[in-house]
């Protein structure tokens, strides 16, 4: 697929894992494969849009150069990542895997667990017969995952800063 629009802001040259043990996406719309700059060139990614993201458990790690970066919100808190441009959130990941535990308006995939990357789209991805719905994950793991125009609220965050 070719790219649909330019990034707003360049990737940053660091390596970015989320992962939450239940990864709720709201009104969530899959936009397609996008080629985008980082500081070490181009890179494939998906692109989403969403009403908002919610995540039981999280757990954010960023790694870049000789330094660690770890969120974490409070344990078995919710936390929301919600759009602020007209209520969207756009959302690019190099991976998003976890078990599918709901899909509004469509039956589950079997087996439930997923992967997706651009090089592995589930069809009952691509080929939604509606535009937009919510997607549950149990077990999720985003990673590189930028999020544009959005505000991320983090209930009871802890935050450690390590070098490795």
């Amino acid at each position: 697929m070719a790219p649909s629009a330019p990034l707003p802001v360049r990737l940053a040259n660091a390596s970015w894992q989320l992962r939450a043990t239940r990864l709720v996406l709201r009104t969530l719309t899959f936009r397609g494969v996008v080629t985008v700059r980082g500081r070490s060139g181009s890179v494939r990614m998906l692109r989403f849009t969403a009403r908002s993201v919610d995540a039981v458990g999280l757990d954010v790690t960023v790694r870049q150069g000789g330094t660690t970066l770890r969120l974490r919100a409070r344990e078995a808190a919710t936390s929301t990542l919600e759009g602020r441009n007209n209520g969207v959130v756009t959302l690019y990941l190099r991976e998003l895997t976890g078990t599918v535990a709901a899909r509004a308006g469509t039956p589950l995939p079997p087996h439930g667990a997923v992967t997706v990357t651009p090089d592995a789209i589930p069809n009952w991805l691509t080929n939604q017969p509606a535009p937009a719905r919510t997607l549950t994950l149990t077990g999720a793991t985003a990673s590189h995952l930028t999020a544009c125009d959005a505000d991320l609220t983090v209930p009871g965050p802890q935050i450690r800063v390590g070098v490795r």
